[in-house]
């Protein structure tokens, strides 16, 4: 692994320990465990200003772990995209002295800790941490039907972009993010994205809409009556034609030509956006009964 060296002093590296190790080991045995995929921190062990939650939609899917808002909205897009598959969070870089490579390689410090001054003396002072990676999942590049690995690192505007004598703080997220990416592109092959606040992902009315839809994901719907539905709706929507209706006076037109409850149509409206059995513009503010328009079955690209 050969660099331009920086014209920086040569930094002194965190060393891992007995305890760096022991952890990893613990994590292995876990996974070997649950037999699968483990996020390799909880958040239970973590909390990002009280924003820490866990999520696991049913009994045989991975469990989340979002250790912010931004990534538990970005968890909620992802499951949606018809392109995304496989996805992980907190993945852990086991290979320590990989990453330590990286970090002399680059220059950079790398990420460190101090255990609690309960452990044994051999392991006390600062150490070299494991680092992670928020996301890691599977795309599929529509246009050419190849699947790539994605890894993603979420950061707010604010945490890469120096304000108010907050430029140390920026500066060792930014060094975490160069070894992250090195690692992933140059060793792993993979490519790595710095995704921030300000991407699509995280538009208001997408989540909002989405929000409201994956409660009703699994909503119970007998068949003949769910394809009598499908039909109501498409036919309601007006798709095409110039008038548009709110979703209100939609599910409101329904119930008076179906008899049945207004907040049971909304659930079928809901279910039915989810499934993509209904194509609607999630970009719009359908969640408070906005005005429905059509919308495409969208993807991610690269």
């Amino acid at each position: 692994m050969k660099l331009k060296p920086e014209s920086k002093p040569k930094l002194t590296q965190p060393s891992p320990t007995k305890l760096t190790y022991k952890h990893i080991s613990e994590y292995r045995a876990r996974v070997k465990f649950a037999g699968g995929y483990l996020p390799f921190r909880s958040a239970r062990q973590f909390s990002s200003f009280g924003k820490a939650t866990s999520e696991q939609l049913d009994l045989f899917s991975q469990r989340h772990e979002y250790f912010s808002e931004l990534e538990r909205k970005f968890g909620l897009v992802l499951s949606f995209l018809s392109n995304v598959s496989n996805v992980k969070t907190q993945f852990p870089l086991l290979k320590v002295k990989k990453t330590l490579e990286v970090a002399v390689s680059l220059n950079l410090m790398h990420p460190r800790y101090e255990p609690s001054a309960s452990v044994a003396d051999h392991n006390k002072g600062f150490q070299a941490a494991i680092m992670t990676t928020d996301f890691l999942f599977d795309l599929v590049d529509s246009s050419t039907g190849e699947v790539k690995t994605v890894a993603c690192s979420l950061k707010y505007e604010k945490d890469i972009v120096p304000y108010d004598g907050n430029d140390r703080v920026v500066e060792r997220t930014q060094d975490k993010l160069r070894i992250e990416k090195y690692y992933w592109e140059e060793l792993k092959g993979v490519e790595f994205q710095i995704i921030t606040s300000a991407f699509w992902m995280f538009d208001k009315n997408l989540v909002e809409n989405l929000t409201c839809a994956r409660v009703h994901r699994n909503l119970d719907i007998p068949p003949v009556l769910k394809v009598s539905l499908l039909a109501h709706f498409i036919k309601t929507l007006n798709y095409g034609k110039q008038r548009k209706l709110r979703l209100v006076d939609v599910i409101a037109n329904l119930s008076m030509e179906t008899s049945l409850p207004e907040g049971r149509l909304y659930a079928a409206f809901w279910h039915f956006v989810w499934t993509k059995k209904l194509r609607v513009d999630l970009f719009k503010p359908l969640a408070g009964g906005g005005y429905v328009f059509e919308g495409e079955d969208f993807a991610w690209q690269l």
